[in-house]
């Protein structure tokens, strides 16, 4: 029995080993671009990064510069500033998103254009923090509203109390 239950062993052990195996992928040049940018209802200069397809999986990005970048509100053009020079990050005019709007994307890169349009929409407003005395000092009250889920992050900061000694800041996620 104990020859057997060896035997066994010795087989599931040998059978288990991995071998690596190298594939060689094809590294081909599509001469598209990727696009990377989120407008939200902020109102900040809004980045939009270009950049081209990994060479290699794993590999570096490297920045499309150059570009022609405008993001337009209905009929009104916004042109886009790569800053700094040679980045591939495009900057907008300070502004926001606005609900019911429609916001085209236009790039011309190397003699091709992309385009891309959606429209934000509304959201339910957030209620204001709710807090409570505990004995630690105090404790954030979620009440969680609204119909769909969503996400928020708070950066919290009690430098200016006297309950502050040491790191006086923290974020919550909910």
């Amino acid at each position: 029995m104990r020859r057997a239950a060896f035997f066994i062993l010795t087989l599931l052990i040998a059978l288990s080993c991995e071998e690596r195996i190298e594939l060689a992928l094809p590294s081909e040049n599509t001469g598209l671009v990727v696009v990377e940018g989120v407008l939200t209802n902020e109102r900040k200069n809004h980045l939009v990064r270009l950049s081209l397809p990994y060479a290699e999986p794993g590999g570096e990005a490297k920045p499309a510069t150059g570009a022609s970048v405008v993001i337009f509100e209905d009929t009104t053009a916004f042109p886009l500033t790569e800053y700094p020079a040679g980045s591939g990050n495009y900057y907008t005019p300070v502004g926001r998103a606005v609900a019911g709007k429609k916001y085209t994307l236009f790039i011309r890169y190397e003699g091709k254009d992309y385009r891309a349009e959606d429209s934000p929409v509304p959201v339910q407003p957030l209620p204001a923090l709710q807090y409570r005395s505990s004995d630690e000092g105090y404790a954030l009250i979620f009440n969680k509203s609204g119909d769909d889920p969503y996400y928020i992050e708070y950066d919290i900061s009690w430098k200016n109390t006297a309950a502050c000694s040491g790191a006086c800041d923290g974020r919550v996620v909910f």
